[in-house]
Protein backbone atom coordinates (compact mmCIF):
# COMPACT_ATOMS: atom_id res chain seq x y z
CA UNK A 1 0.00 0.00 0.00
CA UNK A 2 1.50 3.38 -0.99
CA UNK A 3 2.66 5.69 1.76
CA UNK A 4 0.05 8.26 2.76
CA UNK A 5 -2.94 5.96 2.40
CA UNK A 6 -2.93 5.02 6.08
CA UNK A 7 -5.56 2.53 7.13
CA UNK A 8 -7.79 2.78 4.09
CA UNK A 9 -10.29 0.29 5.51
CA UNK A 10 -11.14 2.38 8.54
CA UNK A 11 -11.18 5.54 6.41
CA UNK A 12 -13.46 3.83 3.91
CA UNK A 13 -15.71 2.49 6.66
CA UNK A 14 -16.00 5.99 8.12
CA UNK A 15 -16.81 7.42 4.70
CA UNK A 16 -19.52 4.83 4.13
CA UNK A 17 -21.09 5.39 7.56
CA UNK A 18 -21.24 9.12 6.81
CA UNK A 19 -22.69 8.54 3.36
CA UNK A 20 -25.17 5.80 4.38
CA UNK A 21 -25.78 6.68 8.01
CA UNK A 22 -24.51 4.86 11.10
CA UNK A 23 -27.62 2.71 11.44
CA UNK A 24 -27.86 1.71 7.80
CA UNK A 25 -27.66 -2.07 7.39
CA UNK A 26 -25.19 -1.52 4.53
CA UNK A 27 -22.81 0.42 6.78
CA UNK A 28 -22.58 -2.54 9.16
CA UNK A 29 -21.51 -5.08 6.50
CA UNK A 30 -17.78 -5.86 6.74
CA UNK A 31 -15.93 -4.59 3.68
CA UNK A 32 -14.82 -8.10 2.74
CA UNK A 33 -18.45 -9.16 2.29
CA UNK A 34 -19.66 -6.25 0.15
CA UNK A 35 -19.95 -7.50 -3.41
CA UNK A 36 -22.40 -6.08 -5.93
CA UNK A 37 -24.00 -3.79 -3.36
CA UNK A 38 -24.40 -0.03 -3.07
CA UNK A 39 -21.63 -0.17 -0.51
CA UNK A 40 -19.13 -1.50 -3.05
CA UNK A 41 -20.08 1.20 -5.56
CA UNK A 42 -19.57 3.89 -2.93
CA UNK A 43 -16.29 2.27 -1.92
CA UNK A 44 -15.04 2.44 -5.52
CA UNK A 45 -16.04 6.11 -5.78
CA UNK A 46 -14.27 6.87 -2.52
CA UNK A 47 -11.08 5.11 -3.59
CA UNK A 48 -11.14 6.94 -6.94
CA UNK A 49 -11.50 10.32 -5.19
CA UNK A 50 -8.95 9.44 -2.53
CA UNK A 51 -6.29 8.30 -4.99
CA UNK A 52 -6.83 11.03 -7.61
CA UNK A 53 -4.31 13.35 -6.01
CA UNK A 54 -1.70 10.57 -5.87
CA UNK A 55 -2.14 9.75 -9.56
CA UNK A 56 -1.57 13.41 -10.47
CA UNK A 57 1.56 13.68 -8.29
CA UNK A 58 4.67 13.81 -10.51
CA UNK A 59 6.99 10.84 -10.40
CA UNK A 60 9.92 11.50 -8.06
CA UNK A 61 13.11 12.42 -9.88
CA UNK A 62 15.30 10.38 -7.57
CA UNK A 63 14.54 7.44 -5.33
CA UNK A 64 16.28 5.17 -2.87
CA UNK A 65 16.58 2.09 -5.08
CA UNK A 66 17.84 3.98 -8.09
CA UNK A 67 20.44 5.87 -6.02
CA UNK A 68 21.24 3.32 -3.33
CA UNK A 69 25.00 3.36 -3.99
CA UNK A 70 25.26 7.15 -3.81
CA UNK A 71 23.07 7.30 -0.72
CA UNK A 72 25.33 4.78 1.00
CA UNK A 73 28.44 6.70 -0.09
CA UNK A 74 26.95 9.98 1.19
CA UNK A 75 26.24 8.42 4.58
CA UNK A 76 29.71 6.87 4.70
CA UNK A 77 31.25 10.23 3.78
CA UNK A 78 29.25 11.99 6.51
CA UNK A 79 30.49 9.47 9.08
CA UNK A 80 34.13 9.89 8.01
CA UNK A 81 33.77 13.69 8.00
CA UNK A 82 32.36 13.61 11.52
CA UNK A 83 35.20 11.35 12.62
CA UNK A 84 37.69 13.76 11.04
CA UNK A 85 36.18 16.70 12.94
CA UNK A 86 36.59 14.76 16.19
CA UNK A 87 40.14 13.68 15.33
CA UNK A 88 41.18 17.21 14.29
CA UNK A 89 39.88 18.58 17.57
CA UNK A 90 42.21 16.14 19.37
CA UNK A 91 45.30 17.48 17.56
CA UNK A 92 47.81 19.59 19.50
CA UNK A 93 47.63 22.50 17.03
CA UNK A 94 43.86 22.75 16.56
CA UNK A 95 44.18 26.13 14.82
CA UNK A 96 46.06 24.43 12.00
CA UNK A 97 42.93 22.33 11.35
CA UNK A 98 40.39 25.15 11.76
CA UNK A 99 39.36 25.31 8.08
CA UNK A 100 39.42 21.53 7.83
CA UNK A 101 37.08 21.20 10.81
CA UNK A 102 34.67 23.75 9.31
CA UNK A 103 34.61 22.12 5.87
CA UNK A 104 34.28 18.60 7.30
CA UNK A 105 31.29 19.75 9.36
CA UNK A 106 29.69 21.34 6.30
CA UNK A 107 30.40 18.27 4.16
CA UNK A 108 28.84 15.93 6.74
CA UNK A 109 25.75 18.14 6.92
CA UNK A 110 25.40 18.26 3.13
CA UNK A 111 25.97 14.51 2.79
CA UNK A 112 23.20 13.77 5.27
CA UNK A 113 20.90 16.22 3.48
CA UNK A 114 21.68 14.80 0.04
CA UNK A 115 21.12 11.22 1.20
CA UNK A 116 17.83 12.15 2.82
CA UNK A 117 16.58 14.06 -0.23
CA UNK A 118 17.48 11.13 -2.51
CA UNK A 119 15.67 8.70 -0.19
CA UNK A 120 12.60 10.93 -0.23
CA UNK A 121 12.64 11.12 -4.02
CA UNK A 122 12.59 14.90 -3.76
CA UNK A 123 12.38 16.95 -6.95
CA UNK A 124 15.15 19.16 -5.52
CA UNK A 125 17.46 16.26 -4.67
CA UNK A 126 19.67 16.90 -7.67
CA UNK A 127 20.33 20.51 -6.59
CA UNK A 128 21.16 19.41 -3.04
CA UNK A 129 23.33 16.66 -4.46
CA UNK A 130 25.21 19.19 -6.62
CA UNK A 131 25.82 21.48 -3.64
CA UNK A 132 26.96 18.47 -1.63
CA UNK A 133 29.47 17.68 -4.35
CA UNK A 134 30.84 21.25 -4.26
CA UNK A 135 31.22 21.23 -0.47
CA UNK A 136 32.82 17.77 -0.50
CA UNK A 137 35.28 18.86 -3.21
CA UNK A 138 36.32 21.85 -1.07
CA UNK A 139 36.63 19.56 1.96
CA UNK A 140 38.74 17.06 0.00
CA UNK A 141 41.07 19.82 -1.18
CA UNK A 142 41.53 21.17 2.34
CA UNK A 143 42.01 17.75 3.93
CA UNK A 144 44.54 16.77 1.27
CA UNK A 145 46.79 19.60 2.51
CA UNK A 146 47.28 17.70 5.79
CA UNK A 147 49.39 14.86 4.41
CA UNK A 148 50.76 14.03 7.86
CA UNK A 149 47.26 13.30 9.18
CA UNK A 150 45.79 9.85 8.47
CA UNK A 151 42.22 10.95 9.27
CA UNK A 152 42.43 13.95 6.92
CA UNK A 153 43.79 11.81 4.09
CA UNK A 154 40.97 9.30 4.63
CA UNK A 155 38.44 12.15 4.55
CA UNK A 156 39.96 13.62 1.39
CA UNK A 157 39.64 10.24 -0.32
CA UNK A 158 35.98 9.66 0.63
CA UNK A 159 34.95 13.22 -0.26
CA UNK A 160 36.18 12.68 -3.83
CA UNK A 161 33.51 10.00 -4.26
CA UNK A 162 30.75 12.64 -4.37
CA UNK A 163 31.96 13.75 -7.80
CA UNK A 164 32.01 10.13 -8.95
CA UNK A 165 28.41 9.68 -7.78
CA UNK A 166 27.34 12.74 -9.75
CA UNK A 167 28.38 10.98 -12.97
CA UNK A 168 26.38 7.79 -12.26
Amino acid sequence: MPAGFGDIRSTLSGFLRLRLGKNSPFAQIPLKQCCGSVKQELAQKFIACFTESYVKTPTPIMSYHRNKTCIEECLKCAAICNHTVFACLQEEDVNRYKKCIQLCSEAATMCYAAAQMMCLGSSTARQVWGLCSEVCTACAEECAKHTDSVHCMECAEICKICDECMSI
